[in-house]
């Protein structure tokens, strides 16, 4: 009897130990579940910069990279999600044009007599 309580002893500590490692596998998944619906349900930081250009108030949205205007009671959106804004190289480097040259002056005539 001692060799038949043998092999049934061992399948059941297996299946004991089958459904304990199924146990911590399925808390595992449940806790790191918890732990991202906890994580991405917080509160995020302010993800707009704002300042002034003149009478001129500018927004930009950080997060998606959207620019607004606004002035007075009236907003104009400057540059949307997805468009990109063409790079000039002379963009704040250009010089004003230069005044014409003047004549030069005319000559001074002078006189014999002093």
């Amino acid at each position: 009897m001692a060799a038949e309580q043998g092999p049934d002893t061992e399948r059941v500590s297996s299946f004991a130990i089958e459904r304990a490692a199924r146990t911590v596998a399925a808390g595992l998944v449940i806790a790191a579940a918890i732990v991202g619906i906890a994580i991405s349900s917080r509160p995020s930081p302010p993800h707009y910069q704002a300042f002034a250009l003149g009478d001129r108030i500018v927004r930009v949205d950080t997060k998606t990279g959207s620019i607004m205007s606004c002035e007075g009671q009236k907003c104009t959106s400057i540059l949307r999600h997805g468009q990109h804004i063409e790079l000039h190289t002379t963009f704040g480097s250009e010089k004003p044009a230069a005044a014409p040259a003047l004549p030069a002056p005319a000559p001074v005539k002078t006189t014999g007599q002093q």
